[in-house]
């Protein structure tokens, strides 16, 4: 096996060249430059929420009180939290908030993020997608006259499920 290959299978990828794009749940999914919103809506300072767990239930053995068993019972996914500094751009992120928002329970647009960790040259090396997201919170930071802080707005969603989008 040559050095190049055998590094790339050695050495672990950093957490600091992210991009989120969101897309419509049909269509084919692209990790080109070409997919979702705007290209100042893929930006962001944090993400966080790529998480599941297999919910357990505890179950006791029948006529042997001592011992217990875990049985899986669901699968639970954390939120997935959009973290970035608030320009005065227009962002079509936040107008699908906003039109959730406004909509309430009357219209829920679903849509597709797709997250990708990118390498030094701004090319994918792991993507994950999370499937038929909606926005359940969308939060600015505090203004505080005595501090001299960057405005974030921090976007968190709700979806069905995550997986892993395997690369070539």
């Amino acid at each position: 096996m040559n050095k190049k290959l055998n590094n790339m299978w050695s050495d672990p990828n950093v957490g600091f060249h992210f991009i989120a794009k969101v897309i419509d749940p049909v269509g084919s999914i692209t990790l080109g430059p070409k997919i979702g919103l705007g290209e100042s809506d893929a930006k962001f300072s944090e993400i966080s929420g790529l998480e599941v767990d297999l919910q357990t239930e505890e179950i006791l053995e029948g006529g042997e009180n001592r011992f217990t068993y875990q049985a899986p019972s669901s699968i639970k996914y954390s939120p997935l939290v959009l973290k970035r500094g608030k320009t005065n751009q227009n962002s079509e992120l936040a107008s699908w908030c906003s039109r959730t928002f406004e909509n309430g329970l009357i219209r829920v647009e679903l849509k597709h993020i797709v997250i990708s960790l990118l390498n030094e040259h701004g090319l994918p090396v792991n993507a994950w997608i999370c499937e038929h997201a909606y926005p359940k919170s969308w939060k600015v930071s505090t203004f505080n006259s005595m501090e001299n802080n960057i405005v974030f707005e921090s976007m968190e969603f709700v979806y069905r499920k995550f997986q892993v989008i395997p690369l070539l």
